[in-house]
């Protein structure tokens, strides 16, 4: 979701058990669990004018829960009840003035695992580099938001690498040094994916950036 700092840090507060004094985001939480069986952790109220938006934070699969149809567009029906909840709430507790109209603004499912992953994949960034720099089999090392781009020297060493089992250990490796360090369990798969420089070379000039666009 590309989350400000003060924001992430604030959904990690949320997820650690903070904020149980808001009594708008409990009742908030309560009516989603009940009405959509989702955990909300908490929302961001963003925007102004014709872009006003309810920014609510989810999981990635809840997130999905919300979206629907080929193009992955907004469920109206269930943004509608929740903008009614959220506006209801408002005037309840007399916050947040622009959000007492429904029809005054958006409420859009967003998820934040993604932004922790980030952050966790910096932090272990140099760990992995490390270990990467002991297998001199891997001549390129990229890392993408918190994807790993590992590249062997020709084609066809990634398929003698998947069958002598070299992929798999370095994934496991990377994997392992992540969920170490993954305090909020965002770490669900191997994000760690494999080529060659001859491929990187002759079908990208040599260029990271044309590659991973």
């Amino acid at each position: 979701m590309f989350l400000t700092q003060e924001r992430l840090d604030y959904v990690k507060e949320a997820i650690n058990g903070q904020h149980g004094s808001d009594l708008l985001l409990t009742e908030l939480r309560e009516f989603m669990k009940a009405e959509f069986d989702v955990n909300l952790y908490c929302f961001f109220c963003d925007g102004e004018g014709k872009s006003r938006r309810l920014l609510y934070l989810l999981n990635e699969t809840d997130k999905c829960f919300f979206y629907e149809g080929p193009w992955n567009n907004r469920d109206l029906k269930k943004e509608a009840k929740i903008k009614d909840e959220f506006s209801r709430l408002c005037c309840k507790y007399d916050k947040y003035e622009a959000y007492k109209d429904p029809a005054a603004y958006f409420a859009i499912a967003e998820e934040f695992e993604s932004d922790i992953r980030l952050e966790l994949m910096n932090a272990c960034k140099s760990s992995i580099e490390s270990y990467l720099g002991t297998v001199e089999e891997v001549k390129l090392t990229n890392f993408s938001f918190d994807n790993v781009y590992i590249f062997y020297e020709l084609d066809e060493h990634i398929k003698i690498h998947e069958e002598d089992g070299l992929s798999e250990d370095i994934s496991e490796r990377i994997f392992a040094i992540l969920k170490k360090n993954d305090n909020y369990s965002v770490c669900k798969e191997k994000r760690v994916f494999f080529d060659s420089i001859q491929t990187l070379n002759e079908k990208y000039n040599g260029s990271l950036f044309n590659y991973l666009r």
